[in-house]
């Protein structure tokens, strides 16, 4: 607050100091001997004074209230004992009758706390009102405050009738109401009404009071109970259309519609409002979601779910401010506001969490889309296909809706062709009055809620289009089923590729983002149509039929960038499903996701995930891999037919003992070469027995020497958040780095974030970020894919064979005899979930627990000194 500025406007309004004079050098302050004061001011101590002294000026001089009738600082007893004795800052005294009465009863605050102390609109008006309003009956209560805006003082009143609202329940029940231009003469206040270019809305709201709001919102919407806390959260989402419609769609020099209309300082009704604001959505579902006349008939707020006095209450708190352009200079403020509104409002359930703008921003730059949108303006005047189908609330399409517009506008603008069909293309598609037009045609999101899919929509229509590609159904269905009534929908192409891939597909995406839901059921209709349209249809998993759909989506060369659960990766149950991806794309990277406490979607669930990045392989590139898996295919069959000859006969060759080892591939060791056929049929009855289980490792470890290339694999245990139920708190971020203005930066020549060694390309070998190569994958009999394991194979296992002075036993060896759990110990080589290390002497494995077929990474392991029966016999491989 510009102090000196304020006190010249003040000695503006009162050139001869008959109110108050004002010294800013000494910062000292005298009031006119006529206004009573309770206790003597003498001293600015803050910028409340300033605020004060330009009411009780503003009271008098423009106003026409007598010095005589002002007091300020008056002070009262509250509390037992009475020691308490909080003041209030100006009164106006109506001294025209023979009884007095109170006719404003004024709380001022400085400009910084204004909306911040709301709160003591209950404590120091309502409460204090009562103590006045027994001795001399109040008429108006007054919170306010003034600043300086644009070399003008701006004020901020909220002007409750006291007459009609004594209780602070009733006045929130009934939606806050409040006028906001302070009385003349013992006349009535007024409400100002907000009219385009004119006294148009508030465009330089911070995010400050944003927050304030939308914590207000949340506790008097979503408090006491009783309601649904889902519809709840839509109604107010269409609240918002309704809002957003109205500022679009009002003509200059008009009024604007969402406001509440006052006839002297009777407002309208809550019918009346709830009528006017459901119109206002009607037109908006109309004229930017598309829909028909007979759709409207079935839509519309809900008063069952949210009544007419909360719709008055949201309309009283948004009128006065724009939801459509923020002149503020921070980023996004608008977008940030109605993601909280959407996190905090609607309850995450059913395998569904909301992913964190981190995570989000990682994988579209991991993914590299600003590059190829950069790429596809300037040689194709086109930019990238993108679809999530499992969009949420819509975090991924409205981030990477941002990323790519400032990448094309602002961030990337030099390197962009200044040739005519370039620069037309831009001014087309990415319009200065409309940034964001682009995404009308190259967007595209499926919500199954459609509360979700609303917020979406409505969320696309803050930020200026995209809304019109997004559809509320599943997105496991048939493509014919989304077809669009408003325009043209590439998401409907679809087609049949013979001896290729046996199900249609639809190649029309460049990129797939997205987070879907875990582990859910489905729903009869798509339980019935998953047979015509996915390969895996039987095995039931979501999100591995969403691997699928993603397959589907993607053109040759298009890229998946996902949240997908740990399990995906590590388990033998969904070793098909890494076997499809193994085929189909080439894999690029993946980042292991922190769970437990510090888990990457807490506070809604710990559940442990992972990141997956991946290209989508060219018809070639699947033909040939197609034809080299046929050849191996025949070959483990034919070295099948003599392994089970020799098992038969055991008949000790040099010709057999090669085939043994042909077949057991990595179980073969160095030891083996001096046994028998005999021998080492014994030794590894069960490792051929696993084989036999599992072919697709042996054949994949063939194949994979021939389609070689290298994956990068990365752990992180800091995200740059931690969320818990009540807030969020800031951490170190290893996944990529903001710069000043908070885009997401990356150092190609000294990567340090898990993004610089994606960008880069550099290699690193440290536990928690290092390449493996596609053919590493074969050293996992179930083909893991997952950090976790990797980390073990290639960090730890080294350590610690080398520190046994023998050859220490595989614990998949010990298994085959061992039938006490308790006789197992694993030593601190053991890691938990997070890859941390477990220090504990006394940690062990319930082997019988441990399915033979299931269990399949090897593991070394440590005896007690004291063994089982069973145990004694291997003890003697375990001397360190």
């Amino acid at each position: 607050m510009n102090r000196i500025l304020f006190a010249q406007k003040i000695e503006k309004i009162d050139p001869k100091k008959e109110i108050v004079s004002i010294n800013i050098d000494n910062y000292s302050i005298k009031y006119s001997d006529e206004i009573i004061q309770h206790r003597a001011i003498t001293k600015i101590s803050g910028d409340e004074e300033l605020v004060r002294a330009y009411f009780v000026v503003k009271l008098v001089k423009e106003l026409g209230y007598d010095k005589k009738d002002i007091e300020l600082e008056k002070e009262y007893e509250a509390g037992r004992p009475k020691k308490i004795k909080p003041r209030i800052d100006i009164l106006v005294k109506d001294r025209r009758n023979e009884k007095q009465k109170t006719f404003l009863f004024i709380e001022v605050k400085a400009p910084d706390k204004f909306e911040h102390d709301k709160e003591y609109i209950r404590s120091q008006l309502f409460e204090l009102a009562k103590l006045e309003d027994k001795k001399s009956p109040i008429t108006y209560l007054v919170y306010c405050t003034a600043e300086d805006k644009e070399h003008e003082i701006k004020e901020s009143n909220i002007i409750i009738d006291y007459l009609t609202y004594s209780d602070y329940d009733d006045w929130e029940e009934k939606g806050k109401l409040a006028l906001d231009e302070l009385p003349k003469e013992y006349g009535e206040p007024r409400k100002v009404k907000y009219i385009r270019g004119i006294n148009d809305l508030d465009t330089k709201v911070p995010k400050s009071k944003f927050d304030l709001i939308r914590k207000d919102l949340h506790n008097v919407l979503w408090g006491g109970g009783g309601t649904n806390y889902n519809e709840v959260f839509v109604n107010l989402v269409k609240i918002f259309l309704a809002k957003i419609y109205d500022e679009n769609n009002t003509n200059e020099n008009q009024p604007y519609t969402f406001q509440i209309e006052y006839k002297g300082k009777t407002p309208e009704s809550p019918q009346e409002i709830f009528k006017k604001i459901n119109k206002l959505y009607l037109d908006g579902c109309k004229n930017y979601l598309g829909y028909s006349e007979e759709e409207l008939k079935n839509e519309g707020l809900n008063e069952r779910t949210v009544s007419a006095n909360k719709v008055r209450y949201v309309v009283e708190q948004l009128q006065g401010i724009s939801l459509t352009k923020n002149d503020a200079n921070q980023n996004d403020v608008l977008g940030d506001f109605f993601e909280s509104i959407v996190t905090e409002g609607f309850k995450q359930d059913k395998g569904q969490f909301f992913t964190h703008g981190n995570i989000v921003k990682f994988i579209i730059y991991a993914l590299g889309i600003d590059d190829f949108s950069v790429n596809q303006v300037n040689k194709y005047k086109s930019l990238p296909f993108i679809i999530d189908p499992a969009c949420g609330s819509g975090t991924f399409l409205i981030d990477v809706m941002k990323i790519i517009t400032a990448t094309i506008k602002r961030r990337r603008k030099s390197e962009i062709s200044t040739s005519k069909d370039v620069q037309l293309f831009v001014q087309y598609k990415l319009p200065d009055i409309k940034e964001n037009t682009w995404a009308w045609d190259y967007l595209y999101g499926i919500e199954l809620n459609p509360d979700l899919a609303l917020a979406t929509k409505v969320n696309m229509v803050l930020h200026g289009d995209g809304s019109g590609n997004i559809f509320a159904r599943d997105a496991l269905l048939p493509f014919e089923r989304y077809e669009n009534k408003i325009k043209v929908s590439i998401l409907a192409k679809s087609k049949l590729i013979q001896n290729y891939y046996d199900k249609e597909v639809n190649e029309q995406f460049d990129f797939v983002i997205s987070n879907p839901p875990f582990s859910i059921k489905l729903d009869n209709d798509t339980k019935r149509l998953l047979p015509k349209t996915f390969f895996y249809a039987e095995m039931g998993s979501s999100e591995n039929l969403f691997i699928e759909r993603w397959y589907q989506l993607l053109k040759e060369g298009g890229k998946l960038g996902v949240v997908l659960p740990e399990s995906v990766f590590d388990t033998g149950e969904n070793q098909y499903i890494r076997m499809f991806l193994f085929k189909y794309f080439k894999i690029l990277n993946i980042i292991s996701l922190p769970s437990g406490k510090d888990g990457a979607f807490l506070p809604y669930t710990p559940i442990k995930t992972s990141l997956l990045f991946a290209e989508k392989k060219t018809k070639a590139e699947v033909k040939e891999w197609e034809k080299e898996w046929r050849e191996l295919s025949n070959e483990y069959a034919k070295l099948k037919r003599k392994i089970n000859s020799i098992i038969e006969s055991k008949e000790d060759s040099k010709e057999n003992r090669e085939l043994i080892k042909k077949y057991l591939k990595t179980y073969f060791n160095e030891g083996d070469s001096k046994l028998t056929v005999q021998e080492l049929l014994e030794k590894h009855k069960e490792d051929i027995k696993e084989i036999d289980k599992n072919q697709e490792w042996w054949i994949f470890s063939e194949i994979s020497k021939k389609f070689d290339y290298k994956i990068f694999i990365a752990h992180t245990k800091n995200l740059g958040y931690h969320r818990t139920k009540n807030r969020e708190f800031k951490r170190e971020n290893e996944l990529f780095s903001p710069d000043e203005r908070f885009y997401v930066s990356y150092d190609l020549n000294n990567p340090k974030t898990i993004l610089d060694f994606i960008k880069s390309k550099k290699n690193i070998n440290e536990p928690d970020r290092f390449y493996i190569r596609f053919s590493d994958i074969a050293k996992s009999i179930s083909l893991r894919l997952d950090h976790r394991f990797y980390r073990y194979k290639i960090f730890e296992e080294p350590l610690i064979l080398s520190s046994y002075k023998k050859k220490p036993i595989l614990l998949r060896e010990v298994i085959q005899d061992i039938r006490n759990g308790k006789d197992v110990q694993r030593d601190s080589y053991s890691v938990d979930a997070n890859g941390s290390i477990i220090e504990t002497d006394y940690k062990y494995i319930t082997v019988n627990n441990i399915k033979e077929e299931g269990f399949v990474m090897d593991e070394i392991i440590n005896l007690m000194t004291k063994t089982g029966e069973e145990l004694s016999k291997f003890k003697r491989f375990f001397v360190k």
